[in-house]
């Protein structure tokens, strides 16, 4: 009976020392170096097939709230029998002792304590804790044997497929102008322009023609002076997109009087300024039209009925006396053209009787001249 119970216990002792140590199933915590500068840890896949680190952080704290974190990248992975190392920048680790540990999401996989009550004791700058072998429960302290390509924590966001990619925001420019203009006419073109860059100023220019192919007959406003296509975009008015990439108010545009009248087509262009990219609006379509002739009534002009002058004539004096002659002229008005005449001789102071002449009839003026040229020759 008691060979058997030797037996046996010799069987389980034989079967313990040739069996290998428990293996840790999934990544583990392999080795670390609190006390080197600088300070490292060394992770390892015990497994045959590849393991994922997404949503995986190790920590290097007992805290679980502490920000002594490092997380690993989604996409990263790590190989079957693989090690991985991590080079920390920071001095996360006490000397004397401290905890570092492993977590899936909000899961703990793995804590290793190390120091006083730990799992190891605290290594000194020229060693290391490792499990030995690799990725078993044993842990020594030896001299550092680092292994695996360095761990970087610079995530790149995968970039999505053409199918995932949001519709581009392409820049619009649309503009409102409506009814019937004069050449010679201010008027006023609504802009509305949006997805564009954000805080971004922009010049405008009013451009118009019969047809689309030429479209330098409109001019555009910029305070008072009326600025045509040719003219250079630093003469334009500028407008500025809001931290939205949006614009909306008007500009002023006018057609020269000079030009033809017609069915015109116009556009609004916008210049980025910083760039110089430039951005068309859709065309639109109005009539411009000559202005109607102003039409000024002619004034009535009344003619006023004027008294008929008279004109007296005095014949000179003779020797033996004085004769004293009038002659009354009444002009007749002007479109008859006829005068009226009437001539009176008035008594002298000799012996002359009196002579009364009268001359009645329609006479020219000149005729009444000739009369009384004639009448008085003998007197003088």
């Amino acid at each position: 009976m008691k060979i058997g119970v030797i037996a046996v216990f010799f069987f389980c002792l034989l079967k313990a020392l040739l069996l290998p140590l428990n293996v840790s199933a999934g990544l583990t915590i392999n080795e670390f170096s609190p006390a080197s500068s600088p300070e490292w840890v060394e992770l390892y896949n015990p497994d045959d097939s590849q393991f994922s680190l997404n949503d995986i952080s190790i920590y290097f704290s007992p805290d679980i709230n502490s920000p002594q974190k490092l997380s690993f990248c989604p996409t990263d992975q790590i190989s079957g029998k693989s090690f991985r190392k991590i080079i920390l920048s920071s001095n996360w680790l006490a000397n004397a002792g401290d905890t570092l540990m492993l977590k899936t999401g909000d899961d703990v996989t793995e804590s290793i304590t190390y120091g006083t009550g730990g799992t190891v004791k605290s290594p000194l700058a020229t060693q290391s804790a490792f499990r030995s072998p690799d990725g078993t429960d044993n842990w020594i302290l030896g001299g550092p044997s680092l292994q695996g390509d360095e761990t970087s924590f610079n995530c790149v966001a995968p970039t999505p497929s053409s199918s995932q990619l949001p519709a581009a925001l392409v820049p619009e420019v649309n503009i409102t102008l409506d009814g019937k203009k004069f050449l010679d006419e201010k008027f006023a073109v609504k802009i509305e322009a949006k997805n564009f860059p954000v805080n971004t100023p922009f010049y405008a220019k009013l451009r118009g023609g019969i047809d689309e192919g030429s479209m330098s007959k409109a001019r555009t406003q910029n305070n008072d002076s009326w600025l045509s296509d040719s003219e250079s975009w630093g003469s334009f008015p500028i407008i500025t997109t809001d931290n939205n990439g949006f614009w909306a108010g008007e500009i002023y545009g006018m057609v020269d009087g000079d030009k033809e009248a017609g069915g015109y087509k116009f556009r609004v262009r916008l210049r980025n300024k910083n760039t110089e990219s430039n951005y068309d609006s859709q065309v639109k379509a109005i009539e411009i039209v000559k202005p109607t002739p102003v039409v000024t009534s002619v004034p009535t002009i009344t003619l006023e009925s004027k008294p008929r002058p008279t004109i007296d004539i005095t014949p000179p004096s003779t020797k033996d006396g004085e004769i004293l002659g009038t002659v009354s002229a009444l002009i007749l008005p002007v479109e008859a053209q006829k005068v009226e005449a009437k001539v009176e001789a008035v008594e002298t102071t000799e012996d002359f009787s009196p002579v009364l002449i009268t001359v009645g009839g329609t006479l020219s003026f000149l005729g009444i001249i000739l009369f009384l040229i004639v009448k008085y020759k003998g007197a003088l």
